[in-house]
């Protein structure tokens, strides 16, 4: 059975496990390419973590498009699939097959998938892998109904998910609360939770930095889920009585439309499509707010970057682990999707600019090399023993 609380282990790098027992030494990761998102961040970051902690770690790729190739580390093997897999209608479950010929030749002991969008790439590869490897596979949505923000999701969804993780030998929530509801579906023993991994050694908040009193930050990516339009609605009613600006950190599908909107609101001098950058933290400590107005998240990783800096939120209520992630009441709210009520309660935020402290607990909670030993915790008991 995989535990169902997370294990504190040191941030330290970890004791291996005695002579007798499964070891996770070559572990191998899907990514169907780099593009710009929190999956393939954290995925990364695990990589990089793992290959510094003496486990051999192969990323096999659909294709090595994407700003965020340059992050892996060179201690990590990075193999594509051949002939390449750009993003398709089926391009997941030949993903899936061709990581199964991968996992021939590599001879994993652990097959990691960092994100729902690759449980039909695993579906896949189990259905051809020979290689005797344990299958991991992280869950960085909501499994539940189709709004993704809980429930079960009728019994057609419930199905289909229960044949995508039928073999899968875990499954890793971000936190407890997301952990407690992905085991309502899955049964307890197949889902474990740990901790994102958010802030390596070289993260570096200051609580000194001058904020700009009118600026407001939201970050991710400019797709449908993360509905920025509503937090351009937002501004719409806010500029008729503040000078407040809100810039938009991200890139993907949504820009053009996005734009467009701007563009009809008049709000050129307020709003600004800023594009994917590779660090938020200097925006973040610039602002005097964060703003964030998903339709759903799993564990937003920009929200406890926010928090951590000491800067205030105004949140959707678009996940389960809110109430992990946010702290009492006075430096965050949580309001409904509607533009009106938004733009209120960021009026009332930036009319009281603070420093706020920054938040030692999350930075200790979500350190790369913390949560990259957890994960090895649970794929080292995991790991099918060689023969």
């Amino acid at each position: 059975m995989l535990e169902a609380t997370i294990n504190d282990l040191p941030i330290a790098e970890p004791s291996r496990p005695a002579a007798d027992a499964c070891v996770a030494d070559r572990i191998l990761i899907v990514l169907h390419d780099f593009s710009a998102g929190g999956t393939e961040k954290v995925a990364i970051r695990l990589a990089n973590q793992w290959a510094r902690m003496g486990r051999t770690v192969r990323i096999f790729c659909g294709h090595e498009d994407g700003p965020l190739r340059a992050m892996v580390n060179p201690a990590v093997i990075v193999e594509a699939a051949h002939p390449l897999l750009p993003r398709s209608l089926l391009s997941r479950i030949r993903l899936g097959l061709a990581l199964a010929d991968a996992a021939r030749r590599f001879r994993p002991d652990v097959v990691f998938g960092p994100g729902n969008f690759h449980l039909l790439t695993l579906a896949a590869f189990r259905r051809r892998d020979r290689s005797g490897a344990s299958t991991i596979c992280k869950i960085s949505n909501p499994l539940g109904s189709p709004d993704r923000r809980g429930g079960g999701g009728g019994w057609a969804r419930t199905r289909i998910l229960k044949m995508l993780t039928d073999g899968l030998d875990g499954m890793v929530a971000m936190s407890p609360a997301l952990r407690a509801e992905a085991a309502k579906l899955l049964g307890s023993d197949l889902v474990a939770a740990r901790w994102e991994p958010i802030f390596d050694h070289d993260s570096r908040f200051t609580s000194e930095t001058e904020r700009d009193p009118t600026l407001i930050v939201a970050a991710g990516r400019l797709e449908p889920q993360k509905n920025f339009a509503l937090a351009i609605s937002a501004m719409a009613h806010l500029s008729r009585w503040t000078d407040a600006r809100l810039v938009i950190l991200g890139e993907g599908s949504e820009r053009d439309r996005l734009a467009r909107q701007i563009d009809r609101l008049g709000l050129h001098e307020r709003v600004r499509l800023i594009g994917h950058v590779s660090d938020i933290r200097p925006w973040l400590e610039q602002a005097s707010c964060f703003l964030m107005t998903s339709r759903y998240e799993g564990y937003p990783a920009s929200l406890v970057e926010a928090l951590a800096s000491g800067l205030p939120a105004v949140v959707t209520s678009c996940s389960t682990a809110l109430s992990e992630i946010l702290p009492t009441a006075g430096m965050r709210a949580t309001v409904s999707p509607d533009a009106g009520e938004i733009a209120y309660v960021l009026q009332q935020m930036l009319r009281q600019p603070r420093q706020q402290s920054l938040d030692p607990l999350l930075l200790a909670r979500h350190d790369e090399a913390r949560a990259a030993a957890s994960y090895l915790d649970l794929m080292d008991r995991v790991a099918i023993p060689r023969v």
